[in-house]
């Protein structure tokens, strides 16, 4: 039996959240990319970035706690999961913001690999871990 706080909890998610995580992220790009040299434009970024982070981290988690609801505590199966939630024209427009929110969160991160880090090996991890988010990207 699935506890009554994890079904309230589950019922909040919609593909939707990720319009969030998409607009902050785009702001948080455009506020530390901005043609007008500012720090304080830039200073503006970080925490838009980190809350586009936490967003992105709250709505990913929502959506495994909704998907482990529906199936196990409803007794239904993943197809049927899938045809409510990728099939439903009324849900999965909105699932083209999951990878776009995410490349915005990616391009931040390589922005600051390129602009911002002075320590070369942090850097180049940060590259790396770019890379592997942008791949993460393209598959999904």
């Amino acid at each position: 039996m699935t506890p009554s706080w994890l079904v309230i909890l589950a019922e909040c998610f919609d593909p939707f959240i990720f319009v969030m995580v998409m607009g902050i992220g785009i702001s948080s790009n455009l506020l530390y990319s901005f043609p007008y040299q500012a720090e304080w434009l830039k200073r503006c970024s970080y925490p838009m970035f980190a809350v586009a982070c936490l967003i992105f981290l709250y709505a990913q988690l929502l959506q495994f706690v909704h998907m482990y609801v529906y199936v196990y505590s409803k007794k239904r199966s993943y197809k049927e999961y899938f045809n409510d939630y990728f099939r439903n024209l009324t849900r999965n427009v909105f699932w083209g913001t999951y990878p776009m929110g995410f490349a915005t969160i990616i391009n931040y991160i390589a922005s600051l690999a390129t602009y911002q880090v002075r320590d070369p090996a942090v850097a180049r991890r940060l590259m790396r871990l770019t890379y592997i988010f942008w791949w993460y990207d393209v598959l999904i």
